[in-house]
C-alpha cells in the first residue's frame, strides 16, 4: 500500500522450513469476485462499490428471487493449524449473513448481523467470532477455527434469513450486502 512505510533496525529472521504464515491468504482472487474461482449461487455480483478504505473495489451481492442458497464460495487448501475467515461486509437490505468453512467431513457456520453490528449463533468448532465496525458502513467479520484439516475446503459467504438460518429461502430480488477484503 503506497500510503504506508516500514523500516527496521535489524534483519528479519526465518524460523524453520514450514509453510506457515500468519498473514497468508488462502483464497485465490480474494478481492475479485468476478473471477471464475468464485461460485455465485442465487446472487448477482456488481463491482465498483465503495469499499471501507474509500476505494471502489467492493462487490454488491444481490439476491435473486429463487428459493435457493444466496451465496458466493471459493475453494481453499488449509495446511493444518488455526485458520480464520474474515471479510468486510456492509448491510444493503440483508441483515444477516453467515460464513461457512467446510471440508470433506465437517461444515462449520457462524452468523453475523451486519445491520446492527452483532455476532449471532456460531457452531461450537469455532474458537472465536468477531464483528468490528469499520469505515463506510462496513463491519469486519471473523470466524476462527483452532484446527483445520489438510484436505480441500470451501469458504462461503452467504445471505441468511435470520440468525442460525442457512437453508434455502426465497430471496427478495432486492436485498443485498456488500463484501470486500475476503481472507
Amino acid at each position: 500500500d503506497p500510503r504506508m512505510t516500514f523500516s527496521r533496525a535489524s534483519a528479519g529472521t526465518f524460523f524453520g522450513t514450514e509453510k506457515v504464515l500468519s498473514s497468508e491468504n488462502l483464497i485465490d482472487y480474494s478481492s475479485d469476485i468476478s473471477q471464475s474461482s468464485w461460485t455465485k449461487d442465487g446472487v448477482t455480483a456488481a463491482g465498483s462499490q465503495t469499499a471501507p478504505d474509500g476505494g471502489t473495489d467492493a462487490y454488491k451481492l444481490t439476491e435473486n428471487s429463487a428459493t435457493a442458497y444466496h451465496r458466493i464460495y471459493a475453494a481453499l487448501t488449509a495446511d493444518g493449524g488455526a485458520i480464520t475467515l474474515s471479510a468486510y461486509v456492509k448491510y444493503i437490505g440483508r441483515q444477516w449473513v453467515y460464513v461457512r468453512l467446510n471440508d470433506s467431513t465437517t461444515t462449520r457456520r457462524a452468523w453475523f448481523d451486519v445491520q446492527n453490528g452483532a455476532t449471532g449463533t456460531a457452531d461450537s468448532q469455532f474458537s472465536s467470532t468477531t464483528i468490528t465496525a469499520s469505515g463506510n458502513g462496513y463491519y469486519k467479520i471473523t470466524a476462527t477455527l483452532p484446527n483445520s484439516t489438510t484436505s480441500s475446503s470451501f469458504a462461503v459467504i452467504a445471505s441468511a434469513g435470520s440468525d442460525g438460518s442457512y437453508s434455502t429461502f426465497a430471496g427478495l430480488d432486492a436485498d443485498a450486502f456488500a463484501v470486500w477484503g475476503i481472507q
